[in-house]
């Protein structure tokens, strides 16, 4: 793009929907978001949360949502202009408690197992939590209906918790009479505001600067008289500031200018560039309206760096990086796995697992329906384990049981090796636990570092099961017995296969380019001895490489006993890992090789693309 060349950008500093790197909240945007953490920590009633239309707040719920952790349930409603039944109905099929209601299912009917549903998970110390956003939009008797979702109680605590969202007309909208019982629910009420002056130029810079090629040698540059006028026509609003900054620099580019001042950006207001764009701005309200269209959509790691002066919630509440529970219901299906041959699961430790009830039990409604909770058989082969090496392993953790179970490839299928009992504290998802000669046993954690914390941690989880694994380190899948996933990944395997053997093969072949088609824009290189991994753009992991094929004539590798696990709660991440012998000209070494492989977004050549990368060496 010209535009990307000519201001010696890697990308732009003011899409709509940038990199999380990119983000910059204020100060009143940071305070905000502690406060609903707070509020939901605490189960303090309702939350109202209201701001202009392009201040952030879907990204602010959008971010707390995706930190609720396993034992608490979610729903994000973004289209609000639901009828109550509407409201009821997408409840029910979200949390898989009434997938297919029929038209004529009287109200009370739905209602009743909707409050069934929380009394379960009030029994097994869970919470349901709702995210309602564009709360302006919604009819008044749906509001109404809001609060007698709330009439549960248990141990004087909310087992359902509403978190409400939308524009400042909202509070009137909230003050009419007939919704007083609805607003007196509401203990937690909150406003985004806009950008100050000093923020907007600060907004801004850093934008600028995290966007640029060379960060010391910006060449987007604005005059102080257009940092004002920007700040006086957008208001402090960041989609407007997004919009007005996209028009200056195509301005400044038509003026051959790296420098934005008053006069160009009076052009690219005015509609007066050098090329007379079609589409520039006629005046303020052009402004205005391109804004109205333009929301702040960032991913969710991008203010985990706000998250570390929150005041103190409960450690068990939030984890790592954990999305809300998908709600699809679970269907009890084999897995292949050691050389895609049928799953044929056989058991080693048969007097362990009869201590343990194979299946979670259904709940039953006082009026004799059964509402049908998911199931899983904790003695079969988990769908995630996408693929298993024979001689190849892996432990599954199932958080909820207590349980930690080694897995084993065989050339028939999965085995099902050894269980011990386990309290698990490090959550869902997808970890490493081995005994490095210098640091002792460990569990790594890949994702830990976007809480500021250590990704390895001395743990004894490793010496529980260090007798019956092979090499001194071994993958682990955390999940719950009553965890609810895609049941069918053949799909997924193929395509993770191609892109795992194409990126052994471009590694030998030194063929840099090939490679970084299966690089990630983004690479997070972790290591046993730094708390904190080390992390490169893509143009920054490329010349990393080269640099290291330019050292070197040749470059072997051996692997073996490749393990595919895909995250049990984030469909789009899989971890790969298994033993690597690395020999060329200068180094031989050898070890076990963990690769986090995401999904591309735009599916070219490769539909997983290599985005962190951790090595343990053999003792």
């Amino acid at each position: 793009m010209q535009l990307l060349k000519f201001f010696h950008l890697k990308e732009h500093p003011f899409e709509s929907s940038p990199d999380p790197k990119i983000l910059f909240p204020g100060e009143n945007f940071k305070q905000t978001l502690k406060n609903i953490w707070k509020n939901i920590c605490s189960a303090n009633g309702f939350v109202l949360l209201t701001g202009q239309e392009g201040t952030g707040k879907t990204l602010l719920l959008k971010a707390i949502q995706n930190k609720i952790s396993l034992n608490h349930y979610t729903c994000f409603i973004s289209d609000s202009q639901l009828t109550p039944r509407d409201l009821l109905e997408t409840l029910l099929e979200h949390f898989g408690v009434y997938p297919d209601i029929k038209d004529n299912v009287p109200m009370g009917i739905m209602l009743r197992k909707l409050h069934v549903f929380l009394m379960d998970r009030a029994i097994r110390n869970e919470r349901v939590i709702i995210f309602i956003d564009n709360l302006h939009d919604m009819p008044d008797d749906t509001l109404k209906e809001l609060k007698s979702f709330t009439d549960l109680e248990a141990d004087n605590e909310k087992v359902l918790q509403i978190v409400l969202a939308g524009r400042p007309q909202c509070q009137g909208l909230l003050g009419k009479t007939e919704l007083k019982s609805l607003t007196d629910r509401i203990k937690g009420d909150y406003r985004l505001n806009a950008l100050s002056r000093n923020e907007v130029v600060q907004y801004i810079a850093h934008r600028v600067k995290v966007s640029s090629i060379n960060p010391r040698d910006r060449k987007v540059k604005f005059t102080p008289k257009a940092l004002l006028a920007v700040y006086k026509i957008s208001q402090g609003i960041p989609g407007t500031i997004n919009a007005i900054c996209r028009r200056t620099m195509a301005a400044a580019l038509d003026n051959n200018s790296h420098t934005i001042n008053l006069d160009i950006f009076k052009q690219a207001i005015e509609g007066q560039s050098k090329k007379k764009h079609a589409q520039g701005f006629n005046g303020l309200t052009r402004v205005y309206i391109k804004a109205a269209a333009v929301f702040l959509i960032i991913l969710f790691t991008g203010i985990f760096i706000f998250l570390k002066s929150r005041p103190g919630p409960d450690p068990d509440l939030f984890t790592r990086n954990t999305p809300a529970l998908p709600t699809q219901h679970l269907t009890e299906q084999g897995n292949q796995n050691a050389g895609d041959m049928p799953g044929q699961t056989q058991t080693h430790d048969q007097t362990h697992d009869q201590r343990h009830d194979n299946e979670v039990s259904a709940q039953k409604v006082s009026d004799q329906e059964d509402i049908k909770i998911r199931q899983i058989k904790i003695d079969q082969p988990p769908p995630e384990a996408l693929h298993v090496s024979s001689g190849a392993e892996f432990i599954r953790v199932l958080i909820d049981q207590g349980m930690a179970q080694i897995w084993k490839g065989t050339d028939q299928g999965l085995l099902l090796f050894h269980t011990v009992d386990y309290d698990w504290h490090y959550g869902p998802g997808l970890f490493l636990t081995g005994n490095d000669p210098d640091t002792g046993p460990y569990v790594f954690d890949h994702q830990a570092h976007l809480l500021d914390e250590p990704s390895i941690t001395l743990s004894a989880f490793f010496s529980h099961l260090e007798e019956y694994i092979v090499r001194n380190a071994a993958p682990v899948l955390a999940t719950s017995a009553t965890q609810v996933f895609q049941p069918d990944y053949g799909d997924v395997r193929n395509r993770m296969n191609h892109s795992f053997y194409q990126f052994i093969h471009t590694w030998e072949s030194m063929e840099i380019d090939d490679l970084f088609e299966i690089y990630a824009d983004e690479v997070i290189q972790h290591y046993m001895h730094l708390s904190q991994p080390v992390i490169f753009d893509h143009h920054q992991a490329y010349l990393q490489k080269q640099e290291l094929f330019s050292r070197t004539d040749f470059i072997a590798l051996e692997v073996a006993k490749p393990v595919f696990l895909i995250h049990p709660y984030k469909p789009e991440q899989i971890m790969a890992v298994y033993h690597q012998k690395y020999r060329s000209d200068t180094l031989e070494d050898k070890g076990t090789k963990v690769l986090f492989f995401t999904k591309n977004p735009t599916a070219s050549n490769y539909q997983w693309l290599v985005n962190e990368e951790f090595w343990v060496r053999d003792m």
